[in-house]
């Protein structure tokens, strides 16, 4: 099971701020931010909304950064 950060670790990070937009999808979005759309989850999981189907456009979704010391915090390595 994956950790989600505290509070107190989310301060460490750094946050960009996405709106949702026609034609979004979470890969797109982990492609444009991380170089790769296999890493989609992280940002589902990060936003707490596990489905595509839950934003609405104007949503903003949130990006944490750096990639390392987030999958750090998941508790993925």
């Amino acid at each position: 099971m994956m950790n989600y950060p505290t509070s107190e670790d989310i301060q460490t990070l750094s946050l960009r701020n996405h709106i949702w937009s026609y034609g979004d999808t979470f890969p797109n979005l982990a492609f444009e931010h991380y170089g790769s759309a296999e890493l989609w989850w992280v940002i589902s999981f990060f936003n707490k909304k596990p489905a595509e189907f839950l934003y609405n456009r104007g949503d903003i979704v949130v990006v944490p950064f750096p990639l390392e010391r987030v999958l750090a915090l998941y508790g993925y390595f």
